[in-house]
């Protein structure tokens, strides 16, 4: 296992060379994924592997552990989001190649003459894996299931009283019509 994550490696040279990389990364050197977070603060534990499956076909697998702070869109306050997750990546020299492989299959297009950079590969799975709406559960948000956001301020949902009820309100109008006439 290689300690230094490189800034590119040809991913078939890496693979005939079964290179392997682990480390901890700072959060920070995620710039995409540090805008998705309330905070940048903490580290990612990962583990890439460069291997041949088949003559002709190349897989990049990891795992990455961390624990990322988002924000609850209920609450809008941080949210502790615990991270696990393994990945599996079928190099393709095209998008012509990539539609060949099965649709369960993730690929990563790469230009022959050219590298791909790890720390974006990275980057790019921690992204994928982040919920596209995250909540607290209701007992550990900041707000009550009564309250909800609603732009900047918060606003409380009132229980109608039975003389508001909207059956009441047509009342009081035909009534109201009636007197009128």
């Amino acid at each position: 296992m290689s300690p230094r994550l490189p800034e590119s490696v040809d991913p078939w040279r890496s693979a005939d060379l079964q290179k392997r990389f682990s480390g901890q990364l700072a959060l920070s050197m995620f710039p995409r994924l540090a805008s998705s977070l309330t905070s940048a603060k903490g580290t990612v534990d990962y583990s890439l592997e460069f291997k041949r499956i088949t003559r002709r076909r190349v897989a990049i697998s990891g795992t990455l552990h961390s624990q990322l702070s988002i924000e609850c869109q209920r609450c809008m306050g941080p949210m502790p989001y615990p991270l696990d997750v393994s990945f599996e990546l079928i190099v393709t020299a095209g998008p012509e190649e990539a539609k060949l492989l099965s649709e369960a299959a993730d690929s990563l297009v790469v230009v022959e003459d050219e590298g791909v950079s790890p720390l974006e590969i990275l980057e790019d799975e921690l992204i994928l894996v982040l919920p596209l709406v995250a909540m607290h559960s209701e007992d550990e948000c900041e707000v009550g299931p009564e309250e909800m956001a609603v732009g900047d301020e918060i606003v409380v949902e009132q229980e109608a009283s039975e003389d508001e009820s909207p059956f009441a309100v047509l009342a009081q109008l035909k009534s109201d019509l009636k007197q009128t006439n």
